[in-house]
């Protein structure tokens, strides 16, 4: 049961939302553009019935599912932008000695996050990790999300002081979101970590060898 309710949980915020919201800003500019109207919107989901109650769950969990891989490529490039990038977490440079002590130094820095992260995921079932690994999908994505609205509101609407404003917004609230979805990224990082020294000397408690 707590297995299910995480993987909804990671669905709803980062897969379902992002998809929702997706749909949201496309009807939205379809109808700016008169590619649709809201009575004939309007009337279309009205007329699907039982089938729009099921068809348009799927459809942003669907949309959600294609923008996410998306959205991570995205950031790997924005963060190559100096006063972007993620800085690293002060409490993880503190667990730096025990990780040292438990990880052999073969590992990568991104290998070695994995392994503890297979670590707890197996011991502590019912640990923050993917309530913090939720998070931040959402953040990220939604960064993504307005970083991309930016150009599109600036560049196909008339240029007023109206959609100014908004592309203005949209990237203002991408890198809130942006730096928000870096912090979820590093309190997630800490729970992994801090989560596997836990276990690993609780290990040396009960007498048994401390190495990976």
């Amino acid at each position: 049961m707590i297995d299910k309710a995480k993987l909804g949980f990671w669905e709803l915020f980062t897969y379902f939302l992002i998809g929702l919201l997706i749909s949201v800003f496309v009807t939205v500019y379809a109808i700016q553009f008169d590619y649709v109207s809201w009575a004939k919107l309007v009337k279309l989901i009205k007329d699907s019935g039982a089938v729009g109650v099921v068809f348009l769950p799927i459809l942003f969990l669907v949309l959600g599912l294609i923008f996410e891989p998306f959205s991570n490529y995205s950031l790997t490039l924005i963060e190559k932008i100096p006063f972007l990038k993620r800085r690293e977490s002060r409490g993880i440079t503190a667990l730096e000695p025990f990780l040292t002590k438990y990880i052999s130094d073969k590992l990568l820095n991104i290998q070695r996050f994995r392994y503890c992260k297979a670590v707890v995921e197996q011991n502590f079932p019912n640990s923050n990790v993917s309530v913090f690994l939720a998070r931040f999908g959402f953040y990220r994505s939604l960064g993504v999300l307005m970083l991309v609205l930016f150009p599109i509101t600036l560049t196909l609407i008339d240029i007023t002081l109206c959609s100014a404003l908004t592309s203005s917004i949209y990237l203002l609230l991408s890198l809130i979101f942006i730096k928000r979805a870096q912090s979820f990224k590093g309190h997630m990082e800490y729970e992994v970590f801090f989560n596997f020294i836990a276990y690993r000397e609780n290990l040396i408690f009960k007498g048994e060898s401390s190495k990976s």
